[in-house]
């Protein structure tokens, strides 16, 4: 496909509408499917007056330049690059475009690796469990608190405090900004996120989304 469909469900603002606040989104993902019913879910839960989609990284490029969304949302997959390609070129040309990554559980790596290049946040979403509302009401990146959460992994149980910073960072925060957050110093953060670190096994903050992401505590 080339060039920007309206994806099915996305309302255009009307002149009675123009007055109010127009959230304009874009999809990208090569799947028909995905771009169908990740539409239809948006509808479903948030007002949006501008939903258009596109299949590829150049398309979403000439997309946000004819008209910046206010969301990005960029489909992934295991062993698939269109993902990772589309991201790199967006933020290439509009560095601060609020770019969002979603995909299914088994693409954990290639999501937080989207994450680690600049996108905002991680969508945890299945195309093809249309029955599961794409995120919770804590937000994009759902999660559920450390009292309910223990990994499959033999990983000890994390604290509320290292939950908090593991969701700052699969949403690419930096350490100061979590802090501002949670009213902590940015050296607090630190020392917390290396206990994090420490607990999860994990080498660096994509592998820490990672590893966060498979063993439940970002669901």
């Amino acid at each position: 496909m080339t060039g920007t469909d309206t994806c099915l469900g996305g309302r255009r603002p009307t002149d009675q509408g123009s007055e109010r606040t127009v959230t304009a989104i874009l999809i990208c993902d090569e799947r028909p499917l995905a771009r169908l019913t990740l539409s239809e879910a948006i509808q479903a839960i948030i007002s949006a007056s501008d939903i258009d989609c596109v299949s590829d990284g150049f398309a979403l490029a000439d997309a946000f330049a004819a008209k910046p969304a206010d969301l990005v949302l960029i489909g992934y997959q295991v062993g698939r690059v269109g993902g990772a390609q589309a991201t790199e070129l967006l933020l290439s040309l509009y560095p601060s475009a609020a770019v969002i990554a979603f995909g299914s559980p088994d693409a954990s790596g290639p999501l937080a690796a989207a994450v680690a290049g600049g996108a905002r946040g991680l969508l945890l979403w299945d195309p093809d469990r249309r029955h599961q509302p794409p995120s919770g009401p804590g937000g994009w990146a759902a999660h559920r608190s450390g009292r309910e959460r223990r990994s499959g992994d033999g990983i000890d149980e994390l604290t509320e405090r290292e939950l908090q910073i593991l969701r700052g960072i699969s949403r690419g925060r930096s350490n100061a900004e979590i802090g501002g957050e949670l009213f902590l110093s940015e050296e607090t953060i630190k020392k917390n996120t290396g206990r994090l670190f420490d607990k999860l096994g994990a080498r660096d903050r994509a592998h820490a989304v990672a590893v966060g992401m498979r063993n439940g505590f970002l669901a």
